[in-house]
């Protein structure tokens, strides 16, 4: 097991080693993808600290995560292409995302309150680093149906489709790892919980999904035995309508799925009956009418707020 400060060294060296490999070898994978090979090489290696680092030593992956950000921040608004791993980081010209400087945040927030724990810790962790990298990755390549307007960033029905399969494959693993019994009532919830996760994935924008993501499977997964299976089912019945619904598919849908998810989140925070007295007369207000204006990306800072207020609210 490593000590705190091997935690550190080692958790800096592959951060610096792995931009410095990538960019020495962009050419060969493309650009697009050297953002993406970082974050799934220090994804793989922030997880691993459940087995290598004492869980007093929780404080050491933070450390990590604070130099980190702190490198990325100097990165992005001080070098750009200057250096070596500026030009490994920001290979595109007109890159918006600050998903390189949020996915250490999670790690600055999650080893204080979860002590590296397997369920709550690395769980979250290889969710955002395989999930996430499985979407991009066969959302750029397999042409399919595009689920989310331009301006909210291009999202498609494979990509979000290889997010919710790769999500469920980690949560089966890793719950059966836990010991689980893996029952239908449980598989039954494991698919709602990455549903959710997929809806959320595909409504962030700008990198948000790299902390939001985490912050949402350490909530699902520290309140699993609060979640009622008959509530979920419920839950699930409301979506498959939800998805037969008669309504142009970019203009409505992803929205009314993202409405869904803030009821799913919020009545698990408060509640489900105070759930159901404050959501359910909005929801219905919602489907029944065709959103004109309102996007997804005017609904983000609500989504934002609120997988941060679940957050809060597990930790106190």
């Amino acid at each position: 097991m490593l000590s705190g400060s091997e935690t550190v060294f080692v958790g800096l060296l592959t951060f610096y080693l792995s931009m410095g490999l990538i960019h020495k070898f962009r050419y060969v994978i493309g650009e697009k993808y050297t953002r993406k090979m970082i974050h799934i090489m220090n994804g793989i290696v922030a997880a691993s600290a459940t087995f290598v680092t004492r869980p007093s030593n929780y404080w050491a992956v933070s450390l990590t995560a604070v130099f980190t950000c702190s490198s990325l921040v100097l990165l992005r608004f001080l070098s750009k292409k200057k250096s070596v791993y500026g030009e490994a980081m920001y290979t595109t010209s007109k890159y918006e995302s600050y998903g390189e400087v949020l996915f250490p945040v999670m790690f600055l927030l999650l080893p204080p309150v979860t002590h590296l724990d397997f369920k709550t810790y690395c769980l979250p962790v290889l969710i955002i680093t395989l999930s996430d990298a499985a979407a991009a990755l066969i959302g750029r390549n397999v042409k399919s149906l595009v689920i989310s307007d331009k301006e909210e960033g291009t999202k498609t029905l494979a990509g979000s489709g290889s997010f919710f399969l790769v999500t469920c494959l980690i949560l089966l693993i890793g719950l059966q790892w836990e010991n689980y019994v893996m029952d239908i009532c449980l598989v039954g919830i494991i698919l709602l919980i990455s549903l959710s996760l997929t809806v959320l994935e595909a409504t962030c924008i700008n990198g948000a999904d790299n902390l939001l993501i985490p912050l949402s499977v350490y909530f699902y997964l520290k309140h699993l035995n609060d979640l009622h299976y008959s509530i979920e089912l419920l839950y699930l019945g409301v979506f498959v309508l939800l998805v037969m619904w008669k309504t142009p598919i970019k203009k409505s849908l992803l929205l009314k799925m993202q409405m869904l998810n803030f009821w799913f989140m919020f009545s698990l925070c408060i509640g489900w009956r105070a759930g159901m007295l404050v959501f359910v007369p909005y929801i219905v207000y919602f489907l029944t009418t065709r959103p004109k204006k309102t996007t997804v990306v005017q609904t983000r800072w609500l989504q934002d707020c609120l997988v941060i207020g679940c957050f809060i609210f597990s930790i106190i």
